[in-house]
């Protein structure tokens, strides 16, 4: 299947075709008379295509499975990979209309387009002009592919055909002969730019965003975005910001933004804040004579806080044993495990095999589109080789309370208490709640259910494959059952995916800690000594994670607690050594035993009164023959095992 992104940010700007509300429209068509997929009145085309080539309707009648078109009322499409068919002279042409007495013209139209490239062959977009009828063609721009993930208005300087009596425009599409994407439009609309009309488009920091928080006294710089909708060159503006309704402050601005074009600018008179608490922003542009000033302000918000929490990062994988290429997920989640088990929290959520937790799969398949996916925080969705940008893109966030989860572990019952507490940084009258996730690793079953699929098997790519126990270019499609353990495994959400309703009071003060407490019966199918516990923060309303715990182990044999946190081993597979990371709660007698699938112990290794702080061990596995292996933690209170392969 042809994929056009990796990463999908939840909140996308579409910047539509405003402009000709406050200008002089020459021509336009929004599609909306059309029907069926018949051209409007006056639009011809031409093509090789079999399907039609250019078409009316709406998104969804034209899209297909990887040119998903968002619908955008009534639209005209040319759709490549619905056919997969000769478009490489697919060209729409328009009605005749006249120029005469103009001097500046511009074009805007609502574009759904990528120039995409696919298996060699690149799709590309031209557009030409007639004045004679249609005679003859010139090539006026070559259209720019959009720059987001939706439809995106597409503003192109015509003036070179000012004058003329009778203009036509046309949109030539050509999918390089290949088996491309294709080409949406709407709002096409030819017009004379006002003089003067500067948009302001966006201003940070965001509302709830990291940078919009901080401790009283720091200071915040404002920062902001506008748009030219006129025809003519911007060189300066100026503009002002005004913190809980306060007198505003106020700076010109010196810049270029050509027409239809950006600007960025940023106010040098930072904010201080003043206390705790939410601050109101209102930041305000203004240009001489603008056409549109009721498009010039915006507001934000600053958030007092009491101190800087520390943030975890949940990452949550979609995945699934049916999934040939989810195993770059497993070697990804495993490698971000090893680099960073203090600041992640790591979820594998998986969907349709025996491992799903239908509540937790729903969540997660409402926000990713494919398999494998990564959720970061539930802000962005990301794929799996990209976690690390995820990571850096996101364990800045501002995290909004300290949490801390204890957790005891009946090893007779099997019921596990997890006692909840969180330290708020912030005020807060947002929907907010927690919710606990258990975990499991070394998930291992002996049914066909538990093969896992495989696609990269005996491939030649450039991704390093050699994670998650196996190297996965060198194993069968599938990898059986028999072979295979499952880590990061959920394996219930307790208060839902969107976490406990009333977990958390309506009104939250900052400074105070508040608590909740969960139990759970781990089942009998799963291995207690194998399962570790997360808390997350989440605000309802918006669906983002705010903040989490790292996982905590259960512990377990004999209502004995290993007092060992934060367990991690890699690399995995092992050559020569094998690190092990994890933190002592108390200081005691460790002993490290490597035991083979069938419990013979093949290593011990054994150290006296180990000291309750971050701990990093190294064993020796270089004498260890290929194979899968069982690691054997034993403490003076309890045992943890953890599977790893010697390569």
């Amino acid at each position: 299947m042809k994929h056009l992104f990796k990463k999908i940010a939840f909140t996308v700007v579409i910047l539509m075709t405003s402009s000709a509300l406050f200008a002089q429209v020459i021509f336009s068509e929004d599609f909306e008379g059309t029907t069926g997929t018949t051209l409007p009145t006056g639009w011809t085309q031409t093509t090789l295509a079999t399907d039609g080539g250019w078409l009316a309707g709406t998104g969804t009648s034209l899209s297909s499975t990887s040119f998903g078109i968002p619908n955008h009322t009534k639209i005209l499409a040319t759709n490549d990979d619905g056919c997969n068919c000769d478009k490489s002279a697919d060209f729409l042409m328009s009605p005749s209309f006249s120029l005469t007495g103009y001097t500046t013209v511009f074009l805007s139209m609502d574009a759904f387009y990528f120039a995409g490239t696919y298996q060699g062959a690149t799709e590309s977009a031209t557009l030409k002009s007639s004045t004679n009828g249609g005679a003859n063609w010139s090539t006026v721009t070559t259209i720019p592919a959009n720059t987001n993930g939706g439809w995106q208005a597409q503003y192109i300087n015509i003036s070179s055909l000012a004058g003329q009596a009778s203009v036509m425009l046309g949109i030539s599409y050509n999918d390089g002969a290949g088996y491309l994407f294709g080409f949406g439009l709407d709002n096409f609309s030819v017009f004379v730019p006002p003089a003067a009309d500067l948009q302001l488009t966006s201003v940070s920091p965001v509302a709830g965003s990291a940078s919009s928080f901080g401790t009283v006294g720091a200071n915040i710089t404002f920062n902001g975005t506008v748009f030219n909708h006129s025809g003519s060159t911007v060189t300066s503006f100026t503009g002002n910001y005004s913190v809980d309704g306060g007198a505003p402050v106020s700076q010109t601005f010196t810049v270029n933004i050509a027409p239809f074009a950006s600007g960025n600018f940023s106010f040098t008179t930072p904010y201080s804040i003043a206390s705790v608490g939410d601050h109101p922003v209102a930041i305000h542009v203004d240009i001489s004579g603008d056409a549109n000033p009721t498009d010039n302000d915006a507001t934000t918000s600053i958030g007092g806080a009491t101190f800087i929490p520390s943030h975890v990062l949940t990452i949550e994988e979609g995945t699934g044993t049916w999934c040939g290429w989810c195993p770059r997920g497993a070697v990804f989640m495993d490698s971000m495990k090893a680099t960073h088990p203090g600041t992640t929290a790591l979820i594998a959520v998986h969907n349709n095999d025996p491992m799903t937790v239908t509540a937790y799969d729903a969540g997660v398949g409402g926000f990713i589109s494919g398999y494998p996916s990564i959720l970061a925080d539930r802000k962005a969705v990301y794929d799996p080789s990209d976690i690390f940008t995820a990571y850096d893109a996101h364990i800045g966030d501002f995290g909004f309370a300290n949490m801390t989860a204890t957790q005891s572990y009946n090893g007779s019952t099997k019921v596990s208490t997890v006692d909840v507490s969180a330290n708020f940084a912030v005020n807060s009258t947002s929907d907010l709640r927690l919710t606990c996730v258990y975990i499991e690793d070394g998930v291992h079953g002996t049914t066909t259910a538990y093969d896992q699929h495989n696609y990269y098997s005996f491939q030649t790519n450039n991704l390093d494959l050699s994670g998650a126990g196996h190297n996965w270019k060198t194993e069968t499609d599938p990898v059986l059952a028999a072979n295979m353990y499952y880590d990061h495994v959920a394996r219930t959400i307790l208060g839902g995916f969107t976490g406990q309703s009333g977990s958390l009071p309506a009104s939250i003060t900052a400074g105070t800690t508040y608590t909740h407490s969960f139990t759970f019966t781990i089942p009998t199918t799963s291995n207690a000594s194998n399962m570790s516990v997360i808390v997350l923060l989440i605000n309802a309303t918006t669906g983002e994670i705010l903040n989490a715990t790292t996982p905590k182990s259960l512990t377990g044999i004999n209502d004995l607690k290993s007092q060992i946190d934060q367990l991690s081993i890699y690399p995995n597979p092992a050559t020569d050594e094998l690190n092990v990371l994890f933190t002592m709660n108390k200081a005691q007698n460790v002993v490290f035993e490597i035991s083979d699938v069938i419990g013979r112990i093949v290593s011990s290794t054994s150290f006296k009164n180990l000291a309750p702080t971050n701990q990093n061990i190294q064993l020796s596995v270089a004498d260890l023959t290929t194979g899968v292996y069982f690691l054997n933690i034993k403490t003076d209170n309890g045992v943890i095992s953890r599977r790893f392969i010697k390569d």
